[in-house]
């Protein structure tokens, strides 16, 4: 895999824990997996509860039966595999060094729900065209083969959302994935009512300590459909 310069791929994305705010549980009532999204529709909220769900920021890896949300995506890449029993995604900072790919090789390989592995997917919005997208498809297949996944790899561009992402990834069929996206709106969506105090469970830090708290729900409104293509 190409050497990847600290000029060409942003260390960080915008950051998903800029707010001083007092973290405050939020309902325990949980988005719905099945909630029946239409695709390319804007999305509104009448059907949306605040609740639990698996939203990963910077080097978080976690699992989800149905959706997995990335906060504040920007040179970061929302990693996304596919399995039989739902989702397992890594919200990627930086390179993929060979400890970060092993973490969440790790994390695939003693779940319960890490095979079969049916799909591959990965966003972001940095990338376009340019070296850094051959880059990043690299890193891809890097990761594929790692897990020993020989199956299709998606890549999804968001170049097209206006500054960093919010990003939501809704499982089909565990055999593939809706993608949608807006703009992640940090005054909004970055407050106490969206965050809980970190829980290990279905989750794992790929490199560092883990933060003192995490993302367990994201108003779904305003999401747009993203047609990934093939790597």
């Amino acid at each position: 895999m190409p050497s990847i310069s600290a000029t060409l791929v942003p260390a960080s994305c915008s950051g998903c824990y800029r707010s001083s705010a007092p973290i405050v549980a939020p309902s325990a009532r949980k988005m719905n997996p099945r909630s029946g999204r239409r695709p390319g529709a804007v999305q509104s909220t009448p059907g949306w509860r605040q609740g639990e769900m698996v939203c990963l920021c910077e080097r978080e890896i976690g699992f989800d039966g149905g959706e997995i949300g990335f906060p504040a995506v920007d040179g970061c890449r929302a990693i996304v595999l596919v399995t039989g029993g739902g989702l397992i995604g890594y919200h990627l900072n930086g390179n993929l060094s060979d400890t970060k790919r092993d973490a969440f090789a790790h994390f695939i390989n003693t779940h319960a729900h890490g095979n079969p592995k049916r799909s591959l997917y990965a966003a972001s919005r940095q990338g376009g065209n340019g070296p850094i997208r051959t880059i990043f498809h690299d890193e891809l297949k890097a990761l594929a083969q790692k897990l020993a996944y020989t199956g299709t790899i998606y890549w999804a561009d968001l170049s097209n959302v206006p500054g960093s992402a919010y990003v939501h990834f809704q499982d089909v069929g565990h055999y593939t994935c809706a993608i949608t996206a807006r703009t992640w709106n940090d005054p909004v969506d970055n407050v106490p009512g969206n965050r809980q105090a970190y829980a290990v469970a279905n989750r794992a830090i790929a490199n560092g300590a883990a933060p003192a708290q995490m993302y367990s729900s994201v108003d779904p409104a305003g999401l747009r459909a993203v047609y990934p293509t093939t790597v």
